[in-house]
């Protein structure tokens, strides 16, 4: 009888979850794909038939990373509210992920941190993905309020620096103490004011 297939789906999840785990203790680093693999049951040539190198699966855990902050912004692109009611859950519940993961586990949170900084193409990928959903919404609510739409990307940037201390986790990290729920709600509405200025 053949032996059955490996799920290699679930095996991924597991290296990553497993490497995940470990960076909050060693850091991005001083992680190896030896220490994941014996964590996991398995040889480490085994887990390199899934990432065929320790570069290539700390850069799927920074994609994994980005892809939760991408879901979120999906789930409520498709909500049922105006543009600027989109947009301003988008700032808020962005802020409040980060921050959450932050609180939940900051040595994590740095190691994160550090992998985006040696995976500046995810960085930057995720960056043009954000943005383009951030002008497409713009451009919608500039579309309900009879405003020219030629300028969304200029506002969208606007609206992007001017909320930029909600959304860097760097700046998450650096602010934790002082950034209230009610602080964080304050500037997006500021922000969002910017939408209808001339």
């Amino acid at each position: 009888m053949a032996r059955p297939k490996p799920d290699e789906a679930a095996i991924r999840d597991q290296l990553l979850a497993t490497a995940e785990s470990l960076l909050s203790y060693h850091g991005a680093s001083k992680v190896t794909v030896t220490e994941i693999a014996a964590v996991c049951g398995m040889s480490q040539s085994n887990a390199y038939r899934y990432f065929p190198s320790k570069a290539s699966l700390m850069a799927a855990l920074a994609e994994r990373w980005f892809a939760d902050v991408e879901a979120m912004a999906d789930e409520i692109i498709a909500h049922e509210a105006t543009a600027k009611e989109k947009l301003r859950e988008i700032l808020l519940a962005t802020f409040q992920l980060k921050r959450t993961r932050l609180e939940a586990d900051p040595a994590l949170f740095t190691a994160y941190m550090e992998l985006a900084a040696a995976n500046a193409w995810a960085v930057d990928a995720h960056t043009a993905t954000r943005n383009d959903k951030i002008i497409r919404l713009v451009r919608v609510h500039l579309a309900e309020t009879g405003n020219r739409t030629a300028r969304a990307a200029k506002v969208a940037q606007t609206l992007l620096d001017a909320t930029v201390i909600i959304r860097d986790p760097n700046l998450i990290l650096k602010y934790r103490e002082d950034f209230s729920d009610e602080r964080a709600e304050r500037l997006a509405a500021f922000a969002l004011s910017l939408l209808d200025a001339p």
